[in-house]
């Protein structure tokens, strides 16, 4: 379970929600993490903890919570809603975020064919 401190505000969580579903946690989990039946993987804090947020300002914050946001309000709106170029749009901020170069981003990408 998250526990978000009570000074946190209530936007920030989208900014979490961000990061947990970004491409390169997943793959971040999926090299660290224990891997079990059918090929899921433990999200214990243990394994969680290392992946430091990355440096960001008002701004960037602000960007990602208003594209989670939309994504959640697509989603909500309609089951059919294609959010993909929503969400290739927030691993492509995820990457310069966490300054990742062209080949490192390929792996990535890679490991989700």
């Amino acid at each position: 379970m998250l526990k978000l401190k009570d000074n946190i505000k209530q936007d920030m969580i989208y900014y979490y929600l961000w990061l947990f579903n970004s491409k390169l946690f997943y793959y971040f989990i999926k090299c660290t993490s224990t891997v079990f039946n059918n090929e899921y993987y433990y999200f214990k804090s243990a394994y969680i903890e290392p992946f430091k947020l990355p440096d960001t300002n008002q701004d960037s914050q602000e960007k990602i919570i208003n594209i989670v946001k939309d994504i959640l309000e697509k989603k909500e709106e309609n089951t059919w809603t294609d959010t993909s170029s929503l969400e290739d749009l927030i691993d492509q901020i995820t990457y310069k975020l966490y300054w990742l170069t062209d080949e490192e981003i390929q792996i990535v990408e890679d490991s989700f064919k």
